[in-house]
């Protein structure tokens, strides 16, 4: 529910309706409604992860790690985990909760964004990418094309 209508989107009564659970059950095991998305948020990292970097990771050939980075994408977009939407995670609220959550994407970007430029830096040690000093700007439009 937090991937398609965002934090502000839903409420705890709404997510414990559609998991067919009561706001206690719920209450029992988060504090409250920023520590069930700050969760949710990690494991949806975890997934990018899963299918994306830690495939692009352990391929030792720049152009096998771009070929994961884009078979990766294409598995998780068919994972049952977000079939029904990721984009209301990027929209981040404003409120005093939406510090940690801030501050979880940045971290995630910043690792993913070291995947990228490491993946083109290898390629251009191996000659096969040509971007002279632009890495980090390609793997910035790589990573927000995404």
């Amino acid at each position: 529910m937090f991937g398609r209508y965002g934090y502000e989107g839903v409420s705890v009564g709404d997510i414990a309706k559609a998991a067919k659970l009561t706001k206690g059950a719920l209450y029992w095991h988060f504090d409250g409604k920023d520590e069930l998305y700050l969760e949710c948020m990690r494991r949806l990292h975890a997934i990018f992860n899963e299918c994306i970097f830690d495939p692009m990771r352990k391929e030792n050939h720049s152009v096998l790690r771009i070929l994961a980075l884009f078979s990766g994408l294409a598995r998780m977009l068919r994972d049952p985990r977000i079939v029904h939407g990721i984009a209301g995670y990027w929209m981040v609220p404003s409120c005093p909760e939406g510090v940690a959550f801030h501050q979880a994407q940045h971290e995630f970007e910043q690792a993913s964004l070291a995947v990228l430029t490491e993946s083109l830096r290898l390629g251009v040690e191996q000659r096969r990418f040509d971007f002279g000093d632009d890495l980090e700007e390609m793997a910035r439009a790589i990573q927000f094309a995404g």
